[in-house]
């Protein structure tokens, strides 16, 4: 008979936080993330904290840019100003379908919010006129 895996406090408490953060993402409950197999709450677990990185990452670069408008870059532009901070990230080349993807989404975007913006106006005169 095999005997338990002994394991210890700060695994254990890592393990419980990584599993709060997949459940809290995904907002499961423990008893569907039982459901789930081991590798995918692997991959889940990957991505959650892929984006943890990514949206602080985000929170530098929006601090950065204050800092910058406040004169901390000193004559550099705001590109070299996030190089010199470590947190210039070159964009990968798009091709052609995922640009055409982008500008689509861009305009119906745009679109929307003309939509939007007009039946605001619309809205507005209807109640000045009442």
């Amino acid at each position: 008979m095999l005997e338990p895996i002994q394991v210890d406090a700060a695994v254990r408490d890592a393990a419980a936080i990584r599993l709060r953060r997949v459940t809290g993402h995904y907002r499961l409950s423990m008893a569907s993330l039982g459901l789930w197999g081991v590798g995918e709450y692997a991959q889940a677990a990957e991505y959650v904290a892929e984006q943890r990185v990514e949206s602080e990452r985000q929170s530098l670069v929006a601090a950065s840019f204050t800092a910058w408008q406040l004169g901390a870059g000193q004559k550099k532009s705001f590109g070299e100003y996030l190089r010199s901070l470590g947190l210039h990230e070159r964009e990968k080349p798009m091709s052609a379908t995922e640009k055409a993807a982008v500008v689509s989404r861009a305009l119906s975007t745009a679109a929307r919010i003309s939509r939007l913006d007009r039946a605001t106006q619309r809205r507005r005169k209807r109640v000045r006129h009442a």
